[in-house]
């Protein structure tokens, strides 16, 4: 075989790994310029025909169109060179194709669509194939076409004539049916199909999610309420990576926005915004796409939302879809032009097929916006709609102060520049002149800065302040700046020597702030109440205010401090904050209310008034601050899905900012949903969240691990076992290499800290799953992690010796008991009383397995009274239950009952099942010993 031949079969190979899409198709178009370079016509067709699957499920119809054109006149020239299968790729099967290819497309006559079924049952009448395909075919083509009668007859003829190879798999063509019976009106009918491709896990390339996108409305006209979200939360994971199937997702936006969430309606549309305009030729996409947009943005106007910004709607690829727009679009003008395309659309498609089919479909998508079913999906239902940093509370030039405040705040130079000028425009004070020129110094740099900086000094000696202008004259632009250690040398120098009361606190407050930002709050302390001393004298109130707030900011937390604190934010709020100091007392006051007043309520209050203030503020690093705050604190208090929640807002609000999506807010995100019980909607948040951790622009291995063991567990609760083990896999994976490759980054450690865990976590699944090739590939693995990790990570060798130990026996590995024992004696040298009980319950219980009854029974004796002693009656009436058990078993009944009624003492006076099921059995094994009346009297504490 020639080099050339070998490296193409070699690439056709690697095309069939991947999945279909932009990947794929670049090997798949490497293989042909090399066929072609060979001039090797039988290789250009093997490549051809394999470009003709990838196209069809990636929604490129033009290369299908093209490569199926080159490939059957080949065919049809040589069908001994060129036949019509290889290697799985199978001509007669793309015939099935070409109707519908050209069918969605109205510059193709009808005429034509109907010549290629012709062709198509001509070719498998001449091949010797049976002709169920073709009837498929032109009852998919008729009644799309909006031509009932000729359907019905093709549907009949489909159900006399015998299936054969050519025929749709059993989830297609149930598929099928449904979108027929929805477009006559026979709902009920329809869902009966769904529910058997469902109910018998039917499956195929683009199945069963698109038929799950297609029943969600239907669903919730038919009240199954739990049904429909179950679709839509699988279905759109589904379908959400795949250009070709942005009909389906289209379906989940309008499904969010009749079931009021429009902000979830929102979000998907953006992030799918460019894929409006995919594959150019499937007009029948477009319009579907398009219809289904305009209904959900019709909903989220009438909503009262019609005047927010759609993000990302400006993108020049969307022109040839909705036409020239100025700017990005607002929710109503997007409606407006989707609705006016998708009329379009439609016009041409009912005049290409002589029917109003399209003109139907419009009618109905403005009967399911008339019609709306409440179905909270667990997020935030309104959009989330920013303020605008450049709008002052005041029109004043104090406003105008703030407003520039929290424009640098917010990082927008142009917005600050914008509201100084309109301060200085304002006849301000020189004192404001002050405050406006140095908000300029502190973002310029160079001629800017010394421009602003002798308008400062100017200001003073109008002031009739001279030492103050000289400071200014001399030291402003290495103030205005960020300082170094030589420039805090030079103003610790300056500092005795300074006479003005103003300078004083201005130079102290610089050299607090510097060292509050390089972490010694205590020497920032110390300058900090000394500014606010020298500004009290000197009665510059903004000064006092920085200062006493920043004292605020440096006050340890605790005790002993607690009232220093509080009597600092009582003078900061007495000194009146402004701008974003209102932010800093309202963050402050909130972890006081946490850590000195033990009121969370409070606490959550007041920073949600600091949450609303940056938000509309458009201030993204102190809303990140304050989000985790609040995150923090919803997860400590068990609310998780409020912690959710808020993890939500900041991600809307950090895009609408601009940012990207971080994959470690997604994680938190995931987590905390996983955590509510939200287990869908976690799979969903983990699933994106691994999606943007790989795809980083700078990836950050620790991010990467988290995602992946997170999503494996959010898999596993879902009972999806194989993604649960993928995952995990990849996670531990990651781990072992960022700490390979770099041991002694933090970044590293993270990253093989998640690796351990998920690797755990695998092992623990396997081990119940009885998998012992992944127990023994694993195991080993996670245990040398996590003894790299052992003095950075107190615990997490013995936890992961615990479990991979249980997992190897579980398996049948003796050598598991080692794992067990180690873990036990690595708990007891901490001195983790329970967890010592623990691992040696785990051992016993290991050995129980076994068969080992004499050393494991001991053993769980010995566990239930570690648990008892370390203030676990629960697990010590489990553990001697187990033994009573046994004993039973083993026809030694006295010993039997005397552990059973030591178990039951211990929970006698706790209800539950515990209670229940020890009762029970002790109970059953006093009636067989005769002693009726005990038992009846044990009996008695079932509940």
């Amino acid at each position: 075989m020639a080099h050339g031949e070998t490296q193409i079969q070699e690439l056709l190979g690697r095309a069939d790994l991947l999945p279909y899409g932009p990947e794929s198709r670049a090997v798949l178009d490497e293989a042909l310029a090399l066929a072609l370079e060979a001039g090797n016509q039988e290789l250009e067709y093997a490549v051809r025909l394999r470009l003709v699957a990838d196209a069809e499920m990636a929604g490129h119809t033009d290369a299908v169109l093209s490569n199926f054109a080159w490939c059957a006149a080949r065919n049809d020239e040589d069908p001994q060179r060129f036949p019509t299968q290889i290697e799985g790729n199978d001509l007669l099967w793309f015939y099935k194709w070409i109707p519908a290819t050209l069918a969605a497309n109205p510059r193709f006559a009808r005429a034509d669509v109907i010549q290629a079924l012709d062709a198509m049952e001509a070719r498998y009448r001449r091949e010797g194939v049976g002709v169920h395909g073709v009837l498929q075919a032109r009852f998919s083509e008729a009644y799309r076409s909006g031509h009932p009668e000729e359907a019905e007859r093709w549907r009949q003829a489909l159900l006399t004539t015998p299936e054969d190879d050519y025929s749709h798999c059993e989830a297609c063509s149930r598929s099928e049916q449904v979108d027929y019976l929805l477009g006559r009106g026979q709902n009920e009918e329809a869902l009966a199909f769904f529910d058997e491709i469902m109910s018998q896990n039917l499956s195929c390339g683009e199945e069963p999610e698109t038929v799950m996108s297609t029943v969600l409305v239907p669903l919730l006209r038919a009240e199954r309420l739990e049904d429909a979200e179950r679709a839509h939360r699988l279905a759109y994971r589904l379908v959400r990576n795949n250009p070709a199937l942005m009909p389906s997702i289209a379906k989940h936006i309008e499904f969010c926005a009749i079931t009021g969430n429009y902000a979830r309606a929102l979000r998907l549309l953006e992030r799918h915004l460019p894929w409006l305009a995919h594959d150019e030729l499937d007009a029948e996409a477009h319009f579907s796409t398009l219809l289904s947009v305009a209904t959900a943005l019709e909903l989220v106007d009438a909503a009262g939302h019609g005047g927010l910004t759609v993000h990302g709607s400006d993108d020049r690829r969307l022109i040839p879809v909705l036409g020239e727009h100025e700017g990005p679009y607002t929710v109503r003008e997007f409606a407006a032009a989707a609705r006016a395309a998708a009329e379009a659309l439609g016009r041409a498609f009912d005049e290409r097929d002589g029917s109003e089919a399209h003109h139907d479909r419009l009618e109905e998508g403005s009967l399911r916006a008339a019609s709306t079913v409440a179905l909270p999906l667990g997020e935030t239902e309104a959009p989330l709609e920013l303020g605008g940093a450049t709008e002052p509370e005041a029109t004043d030039v104090a406003g105008w102060i703030d407003a520039a405040v929290w424009a640098g705040v917010a990082e927008d130079e142009e917005a600050v520049d914008a509201a100084i000028a309109h301060g200085l425009l304002a006849s301000p004070t020189p004192r404001e002149r002050l405050s406006l020129w140095g908000l300029r110094a502190a973002m310029r740099e160079d001629a800017a800065r010394s421009e602003a900086v002798a308008q400062r000094a100017q200001a003073y000696r109008e002031l009739g302040l001279q030492e103050e202008a000289q400071f200014e004259s001399e030291y402003g632009t290495l103030v205005a700046g960020v300082l170094d250690e030589a420039d805090v040398a030079t103003l610790q120098s300056l500092l005795p020597r300074l006479e003005s009361f103003e300078l004083r606190a201005r130079v102290n407050l610089e050299l607090a702030l510097f060292f509050l930002s390089n972490g010694d709050p205590g020497q920032a302390m110390g300058h900090f109440l000394e500014g606010a001393e020298e500004a009290d004298k000197s009665g510059e109130q903004e000064l006092l205010r920085r200062c006493v707030i920043g004292a605020a900011w440096a006050v340890p937390l605790d005790e002993e401090n607690g009232e220093l604190q509080t009597r600092l934010l009582d003078m900061a709020e007495e000194a009146g904050p402004r701008a974003n100091q209102i932010y800093d007392v309202l963050y402050l006051r909130s972890v006081e209310a946490v850590a000195i007043l033990g009121d969370p309520e409070r606490a959550l209050r007041l920073s949600r008034e600091a949450t609303d203030l940056v938000l509309r503020h458009r201030a993204g690093a102190p809303l990140v601050q304050i989000s985790r705050f609040r995150t923090d604190l919803f997860t400590e208090l068990g609310r998780h899905g409020e912690a959710a929640a808020t993890l939500e807002l900041l991600g809307d609000a950090l895009v609408q900012l601009g940012r990207a999506p971080e994959a470690s807010f997604m994680i938190g995100r995931g987590r905390s949903l996983l955590r509510a019980g939200q287990v869908q909607a976690a799979l969903e948040v983990l699933g994106d969240a691994t999606m943007v951790a790989r795809d980083a622009e700078r990836p950050n291995p620790a991010e990467q691990a988290a995602a992946d063991h997170w999503y494996g567990e959010a898999a596993e609760a879902a009972e999806y076992f194989g993604t649960a083990l993928e995952v995990w896999a990849r996670a531990l994976e990651t781990g072992e290499r960022a700490l390979a490759e770099a041991p002694g980054e933090e970044v590293s450690r993270a990253a093989a800290l998640e690796g351990t865990q998920a690797g755990r976590s695998l092992v623990m699944l396997a081990g119940r799953a009885e998998h012992g090739d992944d127990v023994a590939a694993y195991g080993p693995r996670a245990v040398a992690l996590a003894r790299r990790l052992r003095d950075t990570e107190h615990g997490l060798l013995p936890l992961t010796l615990q479990a991979v130990g249980r997992a190897m026996v579980q398996v049948g590995d003796e050598a598991g008991l080692e794992l067990l024992q180690e873990a036990e004696d690595l708990g007891r040298a901490d001195g983790a009383a329970w967890f010592s009980a623990d691992a040696l319950d785990a051992r016993g219980r290991a050995l129980l397995g076994l068969g080992r009854v004499d050393e494991a029974l001991p053993a769980l004796l010995r566990a239930a009274d570690e648990y008892g002693e370390a203030g676990d009656p629960q697990n010590a009436a489990l553990a001697e239950y187990a033994v009573a058990r046994v004993l039973g078993d083993l026809e030694r009944p006295d010993e039997a009952l005397s552990v059973f009624e030591s178990a039951l003492g211990r929970v006698e006076d706790t209800p539950g099942d515990l209670r229940n099921g020890v009762a029970g059995a002790y109970g059953d094994l006093l009636e067989e010993q005769g002693r009726t009346a005990d038992a009846e009297r044990v009996r008695g504490l079932i509940s």
